[in-house]
């Protein structure tokens, strides 16, 4: 049974530990775009986003490489800690519990190995909703911390432009971090599990609540 900790993730701790050469390898086809336009992150995004065979072909690659993280030990495994706090902004929706594989944060993004996995917990399960890819805000070669937990006034003085996987969807953000010792940072969710009536790529998912008992 995965045991949800008391005192959450060492963000900044776990970034350290991140070797940074990360950001020099991997194939360069991989490397995600900057974006071409600003796209509303509040917008339904269902329809149109996947028309081309390219994005078509890249969400399929992303279920075949993250289905079988239904099976929450698998997921543990492979390097995603869970976290003890499930997400939810009330009336709009809930993300769930971030399950974050800190080895993959320092990396250039890969659209086979997304950074984050969102559970909901159902009983004494946890049933997977979606992934998340997650791109960190460097500053002089280090996480770009800013002025604490979702403190929006230090942002990067050069945040670069927000990354593009899937052809016209460009991630949110520049965002600050949302926990204690997470940085700044663009994200991007993809709802494979859970239908959202937001869209696949909508932060929150509106048929989606977090257990009475969580810290909201």
């Amino acid at each position: 049974m995965v045991r949800i900790g008391s005192c959450g993730i060492v963000w900044v701790a776990m970034l350290v530990a991140c070797a940074q050469d990360g950001l020099e390898d991997g194939d360069a086809s991989e490397r995600i775009a900057p974006a071409t336009a600003v796209i509303d992150p509040g917008a339904s995004l269902a329809d149109g986003y996947t028309e081309s065979a390219v994005a078509q072909s890249k969400l399929a690659r992303l279920r075949a490489a993250t289905a079988k993280y239904h099976d929450v030990e698998l997921a543990i495994a492979d390097g995603f800690a869970p976290t003890d706090r499930c997400v939810e902004l009330p009336g709009v929706g809930a993300m769930g519990y971030h399950f974050v594989n800190f080895a993959r944060l320092m990396d250039p993004l890969d659209i086979e190995h997304p950074e984050v996995l969102l559970y909901m917990k159902q009983g004494d399960h946890f049933r997977l909703v979606a992934v998340e890819f997650v791109s960190v805000i460097l500053e002089n070669g280090a996480p770009y911390m800013g002025c604490g937990v979702e403190n929006n006034s230090c942002p990067p003085s050069d945040p670069g432009d927000a990354p593009v996987l899937f052809g016209n969807v460009a991630f949110n953000g520049p965002m600050a971090g949302h926990e204690p010792g997470m940085p700044w940072h663009y994200d991007q969710h993809v709802w494979l599990y859970a239908h959202n009536p937001a869209g696949l790529f909508a932060q929150f998912n509106p048929t989606l609540a977090c257990p009475a008992e969580c810290e909201h």
